[in-house]
């Protein structure tokens, strides 16, 4: 699951870049909620109008916000052997 959230994010972080991504959203069962806050997910109460799932949000940083995080996708995106998306963010950086 964490690595799954880890690409979910790399792939909104690109699109950031290309499109202007600025959230990643899920709608999560009740009971995996706090599996989702561990990873700074926030509750999006506005839209929770259906009592089985719970819509949460994770902002997603840009380029001027933390150099570190980037450097963190990197690790992934190495780890992973995710060669697409490691060039895109070198090309960046």
């Amino acid at each position: 699951g964490q690595a799954l959230i880890q690409f979910a994010y790399l792939l909104g972080f690109i699109q950031q870049q290309i499109t202007g991504c600025k959230v990643l959203l899920v709608d999560s069962k009740n009971n995996a909620v706090g599996f989702y806050k561990k990873f700074s997910f926030q509750t999006l109460n506005m839209f929770q109008d259906n009592k089985q799932y719970v819509p949460l949000f994770k902002p997603i940083i840009t380029m001027s916000q933390d150099k570190d995080q980037i450097g963190n996708l990197l690790d992934f995106c190495k780890e992973f052997n995710l060669e697409y998306e490691k060039s895109f963010l070198e090309r960046l950086i």
